[in-house]
């Protein structure tokens, strides 16, 4: 009793430890969007707040000359306009951007230059050039100063023309805070899809107590499935309730479920029906009708189909229906929880083509540096080796006009948009994933999915729902069957309501897939036979592997099986028997024959249900020039009817093929130069998901599957309205979001390529084109701006649409 005790204080502090846990999750997935949240907050006050310094400047140095007011010298060379415009550049310089220093300094320190070095040594150019002129004007008014006097404001004297280079620092870091900002904003709102699910998680549940467990802790699932005399039934047992916090509620816990209410958390419904909408998590538009089903229905295989429509999902929006539900998870453990812990780890990887853009980055500074000084230098050896026209100095020095060039080149060189290319079209698309009931794990998946060449589909549970069912019934009464009586004239006339009893009462023993497709097939052909004819219990029932079973019931021996089955029991197959047989198989289903005492009394034809939307993605996928296989461990004929209904070629068949042969099959194709995609349903197909250049895996069931499938695939579809069809539009979706990843970079590299001949003078002698520092910033901005919009436009994809025909 003490052990029991103990094993009972252990798993409490277990539970209590997984609760801490996934407390802890949740809250750093709120900490995590607070932490966005406060980004943008402090990268809207850096630029504010460089805008207060910079837009006095740009007064003074723009507008103030026009008025044509006589400037005030507080000493000889230094007016009272400088002196302000050099205190105001002074605080934005080296308070507001001082994080371009420490980013320079760590940058350099880490041999990793970046856009903060370029932004460093403009700026401070630009400062350290203006002081340096106001400082000669001081001391030397005349000396300078005649080649500064003009200029297009007569009145402005040369230390103020010098002063204007302050405008060019405090302006080029105002726009870059500007940048900075915006792309804040545009990370939350790439966030968005994330943010969006997280809000679906409901605060508050309403906890149901059976009065009879009023002090007792929560009953665990399994442990209610083993004991069908506790579950609780809302319609004869009084309760209470009372609306508690979500982090109250554990598993195995009763909860109720009100019309227009969010599901709490994951739930098995186990009193009344219930109509959800469960767009949000799997894409599907139409409200799931939900039907109750007890939890040890969960164990049964004749009660599949039901324990699956039970299935709640938390976050999901109850529209119609009230209903009583007992939970299967909490925290991370949710299909929601797992779900954003997917697309977190997704928008947090990196897609390989983003490392093209780091090798551009790393080379990219140290060049742009280096056109810089070769731009001032070369400007200064034309300025004072030729005669160069004077109207075109536009009242600069000759060192000032060099400057200018080298300033602007190195400020519409700055790799900031590079940098967002690849990350922001992955956090958008990801998101754009999720909404469509597609999973994405990372970006070295979308980049692998924009390329396939090939989609290897598994049959079973793929392209077919996974769920055998009876799909042609042929009674055999009027031949002769077994070899040792070919004269006698006994035949096989059981009733059909009879016949068909004997073989449910056969098969509800067997835990065969086919087996429970009979008993399904029985239960509702006969239900009027059955409910005055109860099923009975079979006495020596014998079931031999790959062949199939017999029983006895009553003074009857049935049977069911195979040709080979058949044949062990000494049964004739007569020719009307093997032309039955024959044309089951030819329509691709699986052929059993039904035995009754020795005799043959009929055939059953069954197969998988193909899906309705399998043949228009097949066709879809070749109209893109995708090749299309089909690998299963079907026999050939099977296989081959299937690939024929759904338009697969039959040369791109492999049947009858175990788990290593589909690896094989994918190996094959990979060193055919394919790009592969595996689709299967992420659980007996997972080594050739891993081993597909991308695993695709259906989940049909987003409740429990989702874990599993993740672990070897790198996609999971959870809409499981057109699951195949979604397949389809997941491979649409990463191609557009490849394709946005290259636009971004035409977009980043656009401003630099055309910038940098401009910003350095190449056509100022002949067009008179010239770049200001300050124009540059701006084009500098409009760049990263451009990157983002161009991401955000994902947000506008229209999956195709799947019609029936």
């Amino acid at each position: 009793d003490d052990d029991d005790d103990d094993d009972d204080d252990s798993s409490e502090i277990l539970t209590l430890a997984d609760r801490e846990i996934e407390d802890e999750e949740v809250h750093n997935m709120k900490k995590e969007e607070g932490r966005h949240q406060a980004v943008v907050i402090e990268k809207r006050k850096q630029f504010l707040i460089s805008l207060i310094g910079s837009l006095p400047i740009m007064f003074l140095s723009m507008v103030y000359p026009y008025f044509g007011l006589e400037e005030y010298e507080l000493r000889t060379g230094l007016s009272l306009e400088s002196t302000v415009m050099w205190v105001l550049a002074t605080f934005v310089q080296f308070y507001c951007g001082h994080v371009f220093y420490r980013g320079a300094y760590a940058g350099i320190r880490n041999r990793s230059l970046g856009m903060d070095v370029l932004i460093a040594i403009g700026t401070t150019a630009a400062y350290v050039y203006a002081v340096l002129l106001i400082m000669l004007g001081m001391f030397d008014h005349d000396g300078d100063g005649s080649s500064h006097n003009s200029n297009d404001h007569g009145n402005k004297s040369g230390q103020n023309h010098g002063a204007h280079f302050f405008e060019t620092s405090a302006v080029l870091i105002s726009f870059v805070f500007l940048g900075h900002w915006l792309h804040a904003l545009a990370v939350r709102r790439t966030n968005g899809a994330l943010v969006k699910l997280m809000n679906l998680q409901s605060k508050t549940a309403v906890l149901v107590i059976p009065e009879n467990r009023i002090n007792e802790d929560p009953l665990p699932v399994d442990s209610i499935s083993d004991e069908p005399d506790s579950i609780f039934d809302p319609s004869i047992q009084a309760y209470t309730e009372r609306v508690v916090p979500i982090k109250e509620v554990s598993v195995g816990d009763i909860i109720k479920i009100i019309r227009g209410a969010s599901i709490p958390t994951d739930a098995i419904l186990i009193h009344g029906t219930l109509e959800v909408n469960e767009a949000a998590m799997t894409g599907e538009s139409t409200p799931a009708v939900r039907i109750a089903c007890q939890p040890n229905a969960l164990k049964e295989n004749s009660a599949g189909v039901r324990a699956k429509r039970s299935v709640l999902l938390g976050g999901t929006i109850c529209v119609d229906g009230v209903g009583f539900a007992q939970v299967t998870s909490v925290g991370s453990k949710t299909a929601l929880a797992q779900i954003i812990t997917m697309i977190q780890r997704a928008q947090m990887s990196a897609a390989p083509i983003q490392d093209f853009a780091d090798r551009v980055s790393s080379v990219f500074v140290p060049i742009v540096v280096f056109i810089s000084i070769l731009t001032f230098v070369v400007w200064m050896l034309v300025l004072y080796l030729t005669a160069f026209p004077e109207d075109l100095l536009d009242g600069n020095s000759n060192i000032t006009l060099a400057l200018l060039f080298s300033i602007s080149c190195l400020v519409i060189s700055c790799p900031c948009a590079l940098g967002l290319a690849t990350p922001t079209a992955i956090m958008v698309g990801t998101g754009v994933g999720a909404l469509n009931g597609i999973l994405i794990k990372g970006g070295e998946t979308l980049e692998a999915a924009s390329k396939v060449s090939c989609v290897v589909f598994d049959k079973t549970g793929t392209l077919s729902i996974g769920r055998p069912r009876v799909q042609n019934f042929r009674r055999i009464r009027s031949k002769l069957s077994h070899q040792t009586r070919s004269e006698a004239s006994t035949f096989c006339d059981m009733d059909d309501d009879v016949l068909l009893w004997n073989l449910a009462v056969l098969e509800r023993n067997s835990e065969h897939p086919l087996a429970e497709a009979i008993v399904r097939f029985v239960e509702d052909s006969i239900p009027t036979y059955l409910k005055s004819n109860p099923l009975a219990q079979p006495d020596s029932f014998n079931a031999i592997t790959g062949k199939g079973a017999s029983c006895q019931v009553g003074d009857h021996l049935v049977g069911i099986g195979n040709r080979s089955f058949g044949e062990g029991l000494g049964v004739y197959l007569s020719n009307e028997t093997e032309k039955i047989l024959s044309e089951f198989e030819a329509q691709g289903m699986t052929a059993v024959i039904c035995i009754i005492d020795c005799e043959i009394c009929g055939v059953l034809g069954i197969s998988d249900v193909i899906r309705d939307d399998s043949r228009a993605t097949v066709l879809k996928l070749k109209e893109m020039n995708i090749n299309v296989w089909m690998v299963t461990g079907d026999n050939r004929r099977t296989a081959e009817s299937v690939a024929t209904k759904v338009g697969i070629d039959v040369e791109n068949v492999v049947s009858e093929a175990l788990p290593v042969d589909k690896v094989d099959v994918i190996k094959s194709l990979q060193r055919e130069g394919e790009v592969v995609a595996m689709v299967g349903d992420g659980i007996n197909d997972s080594p050739a998901l891993v081993q597909s250049d991308v695993g695709i895996a259906i989940s049909g069931d987003a409740n429990h599957k989702v874990e599993i499938a993740a672990e070897a695939a790198d996609m999971v579809i959870i809409n499981q309205t057109h699951s195949v069809w979604t397949v389809l539009v997941c491979l649409e979706l990463t191609r557009l979001i490849f394709r946005r990843i290259k636009l971004n970079f035409v977009w980043a590299l656009l401003y630099n390529t055309c910038g940098i001949p401009i910003a350095a003078g190449i056509f100022y002698p002949l067009l008179n084109w010239k770049l200001e520092p300050t124009l540059a910033s701006i084009a500098m901005a409009l760049s990263s701006i451009s990157v983002i919009i161009s991401s955000l436009t994902l947000k506008l994809f229209v999956p195709s649409k799947f019609i029936s025909k």
